[in-house]
């Protein structure tokens, strides 16, 4: 499974970015057994649109095959773009690694 969480950096330590369509980063991570096998980091070129940023971001996550996203928050454009694509979105407001194992725990609250 892979899930993208909206980043402030690339790094997987940093925090979740509450601004989807604008996060500089998002991290996807691959999950088995709820494990993170593995980590890719890609840039957010959305951020810099100036209008559609949500949606297009969501565009971003689609390509990436994912299904979940862990983000702060989403503009209604945003959540019709994710659903269109069926990927769930979670809120997280802490560090990406606690984001993605409270996602594993059935922690996260749903969007």
């Amino acid at each position: 499974m892979k899930v993208v969480v909206s980043a402030k950096s690339n790094d997987i330590k940093s925090e979740v970015d509450p601004r989807f369509g604008r996060c500089r980063y998002f991290i996807i991570a691959h999950i088995e057994n709820k494990v993170i096998t593995s980590i890719e980091i890609i840039e957010n070129t959305a951020k810099e649109l100036e209008h559609g940023a949500g949606t297009k971001a969501a565009e971003i996550v689609a390509e990436t095959g994912a299904k979940v996203l862990i983000t702060g928050r989403l503009g209604p454009n945003a959540i019709e773009a994710l659903s269109h694509f069926g990927i769930q979105a979670y809120s997280a407001t802490c560090d990406i690694n606690s984001a993605i194992k409270d996602f594993i725990d059935e922690k996260l609250k749903r969007i």
